[in-house]
């Protein structure tokens, strides 16, 4: 059984849904506000006999708080882990609650969300991978030309996996949907991510070209936050930024006022 996590709207939904279905499996759905309780997630797992899982990494930590949960992990054979960083820490508090087959996994809802996979247990390092099947990685510089192992690039996505474009909106399209040098009548996604390759063939992530995050599996813009408390008429300057507090990864907003200014304002 896959026990499904994720709102229907959230790309990973679509790696629940297809895996279980297109291999004879039962999807085992959540209640509405389930998601949110370690102990609901817990008891699905344990009464639906679940053996196959897919969240955040921090989702993932939130879980392990839970005692109940804890327990339950011991019942999974496969954990699934994606869009943003897989600390090392989690990965051995993993391993020591469950015998489950962990994977760390990358790629973003251009791509048909996977695009790379890589099994973590026993791993020296954790990457993003090596590429899954119809799906070509390509690490390039300025110029789109390859770059060897250990040199970080730009991290361009091609194959069958890739969307067609963001719809209505030609611009953003083009921007980033470009014609593959490599492949011809094929289009390559530029992800604005990050990597390298290692000399075993691996991706190596490394953040970001431009200013963007990825928390708890969503997409946020930290300058877009910083420009929305611009908008407020005493605050001079505004920034935003990631902090780690007790692990877990936290967005902190900062801002200049000749004056004082209500919290619940800035909250608005």
């Amino acid at each position: 059984a896959v026990l499904s996590l994720n709102n229907i709207s959230f790309d990973a939904f679509l790696l629940e849904s297809m895996v279980a279905l297109l291999n004879g499996c039962t999807l085992v759905m959540l209640p509405e506000g389930s998601e949110e309780d370690p102990a609901a997630v817990a008891a699905h797992i344990r009464n639906y006999a679940v053996g196959f899982i897919t969240m955040t990494p921090g989702r993932l930590a939130a879980y392990l708080n839970d005692k109940s949960f804890r327990r339950a992990a011991s019942r999974l054979e496969s954990v699934i882990c994606g869009g943003e960083a897989f600390p090392p820490a989690l990965l051995r508090q993993l391993s020591t609650l469950s015998q489950a087959r962990i994977y760390n996994q990358y790629g973003p809802s251009e791509t048909t969300v996977g695009v790379t996979i890589k099994q973590l247990n026993g791993a020296n390092q954790i990457t993003a991978g090596r590429p899954m099947a119809n799906c070509r990685i390509y690490v390039l510089d300025k110029q789109l030309k390859p770059l060897p192992p250990g040199v970080c690039g730009d991290i361009y996505i091609g194959g069958a996996c890739v969307g067609k474009g963001y719809r209505n909106q030609p611009r953003l399209t083009e921007d980033a949907f470009l014609k593959s040098p490599f492949e011809p009548d094929e289009l390559m996604y530029r992800s604005g991510d990050l990597g390298y390759w290692t000399d075993e063939g691996e991706l190596a992530l490394r953040g970001r070209e431009d200013n963007q995050i990825k928390l708890r599996g969503m997409r946020i813009e930290l300058d877009e936050i910083a420009a929305r408390l611009s908008l407020h008429p005493q605050v001079e300057q505004a920034a935003a930024l990631v902090f780690h507090h007790h692990g877990q990864p936290l967005i902190a907003a900062y801002y200049l006022s000749g004056a004082p200014v209500a919290e619940r304002e800035l909250l608005e």
